[in-house]
């Protein structure tokens, strides 16, 4: 996720692996900070749509560079400033996607991988773990109906 580090492959490198929630925040390497103090929301909040827009790259397989984009502008506004106009358009269209799909998941499978600060030339951050969508409440209550309705058949035929 960080544009600005290259990691070479093979090679050995330490990480600390930590779920994708709030108390985390404090210990991944792109904080948003408000006067000086950690602001974990806003933290999460970007990391959850890194997550998500992960999630989309295994689905979007011709998006992949424009994704991947997405992902590095997330952290660093400057990563797709040498793109073209049209390229550009594409990252930021999936930035928006993005800031207004990614609530409708649960991240609890999703994890950070930092990497070790004091090691030479420490590697970038890795998001694994797909987000799952969470169903909406209507979907719930009209499973609900039909689980009801079922019960009922069954009643009926019973009697």
């Amino acid at each position: 996720m960080d544009f600005l580090t290259t990691t070479y492959v093979p090679g050995t490198y330490e990480f600390d692996v930590v779920s994708l929630t709030l108390g985390n925040m404090g210990l991944v390497k792109f904080r948003v900070t408000n006067s000086g103090v950690l602001d974990a929301e806003a933290t999460l909040k970007l990391y959850e749509e890194a997550a998500w827009l992960n999630m989309e790259i295994t689905e979007n397989t011709s998006s992949t560079g424009a994704i991947q984009f997405a992902m590095w502008d997330l952290f660093d506004q400057s990563a797709s400033s040498n793109l073209s106009q049209s390229e550009q358009n594409d990252v930021e269209s999936w930035l928006a996607q993005a800031s207004n799909n990614y609530m409708g998941y649960d991240y609890s499978q999703a994890e950070i991988y930092i990497p070790d600060p004091n090691q030479t030339n420490p590697p970038q951050e890795f998001i694994t773990g797909d987000p799952s969508p969470v169903p909406e409440p209507v979907t719930m209550v009209l499973f609900g109906t039909g689980l009801i309705c079922l019960a009922g058949l069954v009643r009926r035929k019973q009697a």
